[in-house]
């Protein structure tokens, strides 16, 4: 008798999906109020990312947001929408605070609004599964903001006098004749201040928005992805200093006009670049830290 072998071939995988479940039209109109509530706060934040360079980040994050969330569209397919009641809670407070911004003339009342307009919005007509999974998508709409967290006003100052001491210790070291008065640098008789672009500001939002993004698309365990993203604010330090240092020296050598005009410009993206490198030297460093500990 013969025997004849039949292939047996795996069934292709399939993937479960949710059934789908369509916006009510009582939903729709929501958007739509929301939509027309929001208008005049997204022209005057788009004009604020247009008018000022510090704040022309504001352009990349929703295209980052958008971004990760079609990366978790797998996974958003296998959940079935649902409502949440702390969504309306949210839009509630978020339509407040907008509404204070445009009687009180405060516009950045009516910008923070728009990240709690998103997330409430979410947790509404998508649910809490749904909005847990678009966490860092939603928590990245921050950067939007000009100024998101509030970093210029309580680390602009310290940031710049820090910087500038530093700056004129590590000059002196270098045999550069330096003396400090505030943000006030006088290197070998020329005087310039510190900014606060120049101390690291300009710099250290779109560092940390960067740091986020590494440490969010990183193996690593969770607290190290923490500590990772800590590095932000020294590493933008370090690098402000640098380039301070820097000018000083250039315009020791090569004069100041050249240093003041030329490379102040293109010493930032230069430096920001570093900063970029070194921060995924880190997160490598951290992946090997990691891996060793776990193998222990």
């Amino acid at each position: 008798m013969e025997l004849k072998l039949t292939e047996n071939p795996t069934p292709p995988a399939i993937i479960e999906q949710a059934p789908r479940k369509p916006l009510r039209w009582s939903e729709w109109v929501l958007l739509v109020i929301i939509t027309i509530i929001y208008l005049t706060a997204i022209r005057d934040l788009v004009s604020s990312w247009i008018t000022d360079s510090q704040y022309s980040l504001g352009f990349f994050a929703p295209v980052v947001s958008v971004y990760f969330t079609w990366k978790r569209w797998p996974e958003l397919k296998r959940i079935e929408r649902s409502s949440s009641a702390w969504g309306i809670v949210l839009m509630v407070i978020a339509i407040l605070l907008r509404l204070a911004g445009a009687v009180l003339g405060l516009s950045k009342l009516s910008f923070i609004s728009i990240p709690a307009i998103i997330i409430g919005l979410c947790l509404y007509l998508l649910g809490a599964r749904m909005t847990r999974l678009l966490a860092f998508s939603l928590a990245f709409t921050i950067f939007m903001l000009p100024d998101p967290l509030g970093l210029t006003a309580w680390l602009g100052q310290p940031m710049q006098l820090f910087a500038s001491s530093c700056s004129a210790h590590l000059l002196n070291l270098l045999g550069i004749e330096t003396a400090q008065s505030g943000i006030r640098l006088t290197v070998e008789g020329f005087r310039f201040d510190v900014a606060l672009a120049c101390s690291g500001m300009s710099s250290l939002i779109a560092l940390i928005a960067v740091t986020a993004v590494i440490a969010y698309t990183s193996r690593l365990p969770n607290n190290y992805r923490w500590m990772l993203f800590s590095f932000a604010v020294p590493i933008a330090i370090i690098a402000s200093v640098v380039r301070i240092t820097t000018i000083a020296l250039v315009g020791c050598e090569w004069g100041w006009g050249f240093a003041i005009d030329a490379y102040h410009h293109w010493s930032s993206l230069l430096l920001f670049a570093v900063a970029i490198i070194l921060l995924f030297i880190l997160n490598r460093g951290l992946e090997w830290l990691s891996a060793a500990r776990a193998g222990s």
